[in-house]
Order: structure tokens, then sequence, then C-alpha cells
């Protein structure tokens, strides 16, 4: 199946505080479908999608990978994905039954199972409620995941050059 870009997020916003910087926000790009996807548009642009099997997309110009088995995306502003999802960055890869991604604010709503992993020490974080609000320019300065109901956490400190061995969490 050929890509289907799909805006769920505006690129910019017109009147910012930050002096004319642009706010990038993901553009969801649609790579596979593995049975059907359907496009709906119930007002002017609103666009709705709907997507199932093996669904596999990328956000435009980021490194940012999303994968599930079946996709709702709600007006361009909300991307609910069911099934087993998994979403990765440069940074973080999260694993849940189900995600929603709110890309105007740039957030991640992992619920049931969730599985974490911090890509640059291999610490992890394990369990039912985890959000993760993505570092992005002129929307949030910095990383931040919170999770709740007693998570499982195991942290591994940044190996120096001299190690031999993964040290204990």
């Amino acid at each position: 199946m050929r890509s289907l870009a799909l805006t769920v997020a505006c690129a910019c916003l017109a009147a910012s505080p930050l002096s004319g910087q642009q706010r990038k926000t993901c553009v969801l790009v649609i790579d596979h479908v593995g049975r059907e996807g359907i496009r709906s548009e119930f007002l002017p642009g609103n666009t709705n999608y709907d997507a199932a099997g093996d669904v596999r997309m990328h956000c435009d110009k980021q490194k940012v990978t999303l994968r599930t088995d079946s996709i709702s995306m709600l007006s361009g502003d909300y991307a609910r994905l069911f099934g087993h999802a998994v979403y990765q960055d440069s940074g973080y890869r999260f694993a849940a039954d189900t995600m929603v991604y709110i890309t105007r604010i740039e957030k991640i709503e992992a619920r049931g199972h969730v599985n974490v992993l911090y890509r640059t020490t291999g610490s992890t974080l394990v369990g039912p409620y985890v959000d993760y609000w993505r570092q992005v320019k002129g929307i949030n300065d910095s990383a931040k995941v919170v999770a709740v109901s007693r998570p499982t956490v195991r942290y591994y400190a940044r190996s120096a050059p001299n190690d031999t061995g993964r040290q204990h969490p």
C-alpha cells in the first residue's frame, strides 16, 4: 500500500509567543495497513481515519515510529492505538495494550501492560499506566515520563568506557 499522509497536527502556529519560532508537532504518515483503512470527513477540515490489521506509521521528517493492530484518528488531534501498540523515538520505546497519542501537546498515554525502555542506558519501567510527554521545541522543553499504580523500575547508570560488564540495577 502506498504511503498516505494524514495531517494530525498543525505543523506551526501563527501567533506564537516564541517570537517567530515554528512548533514542530508530529504529522503522522501511514506506511502500511494490513486489512483496510477508511477515511471520513464529517466536518470540513476534520478528517477521521480508521484502519485495522498491522498498522505501521511514522512522524513525517522525525525519527518516531508507531505500530499497532488497529488505529482510530479523530479530528486531527488524537490517534488511538488498539491492540499491541508500540511507540519508538530516539530516547524511548513504549509497548502497551492501548495508547492515545495527543499530537498537539505531544503526549502518549499508554495503558495496560506498559513496558518502557530508556534506550540510552537500558533502564526499564513496567506498569499499568504511563504517560509520556515528548520533548519538542516550543511545546515540551524536556521529555517527561509519569507512571502511577506502583510501577516496577529497573534503573541502570550510563556505562563508563572502562566497564566490562553491565552494572546491577
